[in-house]
């Protein structure tokens, strides 16, 4: 083959064995961007340098040798999502990896790109993680609850402070709750058919077929399965200091 002819037949096929232990592995942990952003242990996550909004990783399955990800610490499930300060790190970290390679295996060349959407071989966007202040900010953007509730999360908890009209569940208009319910999940749940390791207001348990209560003619489960469905959400969890809601497309 003279120098100047592509090595066509050389380059179509990749030979990557290694990732024979990825295809093996069972169960693949789905969110190891998020586990490697939290973790403490860099090297055993092939996190390789960390700034405030992003760090920067080894693929720990690579098909090709030199494969490096910039990851924002935020899941977002698309750019536009992204904050400024988020865009710059990210950028500055490519081209700190592109500095990396150089010196460490003397690169000649570099392919530098994105994943958008599954089909170009990104992860789904199949979670949303909702901090406090999150969901107090769509409290305080949606009519009838505004003012009238506040949440906070400790650890695996979800607490709500409301004061809440009740005379449409006691047939008395004019009645309100005012108090706290702790809401705690047995892990991942659906959202119209849950079940709690705790529910209670005020300290006092909750029936456990308060589902089944009635609002203006209307099993409450309905009023969840109507959201699910309008959402497409598949579980909902509390963990972690927040509130994680994963679609049914997952």
């Amino acid at each position: 083959m003279s120098n100047d002819e592509f090595p066509k037949k050389e380059v179509e096929t990749l030979w990557a064995p290694w990732r024979v232990e990825y295809f093996e592995k069972e169960p693949r942990d789905r969110d190891f961007l998020a586990t490697a952003g939290r973790a403490s242990d860099d090297a055993e996550h092939f996190v390789i340098t960390r700034r405030k909004n992003a760090f920067l990783m080894m693929n720990r399955y690579p098909y090709t040798v030199g494969h490096l990800m910039a990851v924002p610490y935020r899941k977002v499930a698309e750019l536009s999502e992204l904050g400024e300060n988020e865009v710059v790190e990210l950028w500055n970290l490519v081209v700190h990896a592109q500095a990396l390679l150089s010196a460490a295996v003397k690169a000649q060349g570099f392919n530098i790109g994105l994943n958008l959407g599954e089909c170009a071989g990104a992860g789904q966007a199949e979670e949303i993680e909702l901090s406090a202040d999150d969901i107090n900010a769509v409290i305080a953007m949606t009519e009838g609850v505004r003012g009238k509730v506040f949440a906070s999360i400790d650890g695996d908890q979800l607490r709500l402070q409301a004061s809440a009209p009740i005379g449409g569940f006691l047939g008395r208009p004019g009645y309100y709750f005012n108090g706290e319910v702790v809401i705690e999940l047995e892990g991942a749940q659906s959202p119209d058919n849950p079940r709690f390791n705790r529910l209670t207001i005020n300290g006092e348990q909750v029936p456990t077929d308060f589902l089944d209560w009635k609002y203006r003619s209307r099993h409450l489960r309905e009023y969840l399965t109507e959201q699910r469905n309008a959402y497409d959400i598949d579980t909902i969890e509390i963990r972690d200091n927040k509130v994680i809601l994963r679609s049914r497309s997952n």
